[in-house]
């Protein structure tokens, strides 16, 4: 993992700094599974033995990577709605897998305030992304976000321009 050193989604109960490192888990995993095409059990194991503390839990992390997996398709169609001149085979790694992983917390995870969901994967992007990434996943999980369109509503995501102003088709 280069650049990074089964419950049912929203039952998982952990304290925030517990959640905090379970999304870098999840991440990493993420990524893992990105870049070498394994699968999610694989990815949490080689997870498991590179970085994880004995103490740490990794049923929130596991959670949030099934969950991802399982909502894939839908997830990736909403990311392209809003990321013009962006389709997903063009986004870095590492940017894809945070956009999946916060798709998935504002749509699918249902425990995890927006604005929670949007900052924690800023801050992942922060640490581990380039100089843009941070902007990058903003700009694209703000519009996913104030569309209020959860999974049941389909992936009707309004398009933006990446600074949160909604265009018109």
């Amino acid at each position: 993992m280069n650049r990074l050193s089964q419950d049912r989604p929203g039952s998982v109960t952990v304290q925030s700094g517990q959640r905090r490192l379970g999304r870098r888990a999840a991440l990493q995993a993420l990524y893992l599974i990105d870049v070498r095409g394994c699968t999610a059990a694989q990815a949490m194991a080689e997870y498991a033995a590179q970085f994880r503390d004995s103490s740490e839990d990794l049923g929130f992390p596991s959670a949030l990577v099934h969950g991802v997996l399982e909502h894939q398709e839908d997830i990736d169609q909403r990311i392209e709605k809003v990321s013009h001149r962006w389709r997903l085979d063009r986004m870095s790694r590492l940017d894809r897998s945070l956009l999946r992983l916060g798709v998935y917390e504002l749509l699918y995870f249902g425990d995890t305030p927006r604005n929670v969901a949007i900052n924690e994967a800023i801050e992942l992007a922060k640490s581990f992304g380039n100089e843009n990434s941070a902007a990058f996943v903003n700009g694209i999980l703000d519009p996913i976000a104030r569309s209020g369109l959860g999974p049941e509503d389909g992936a009707g995501v309004e398009p933006s321009d990446g600074a949160g102003n909604d265009t018109v088709p």
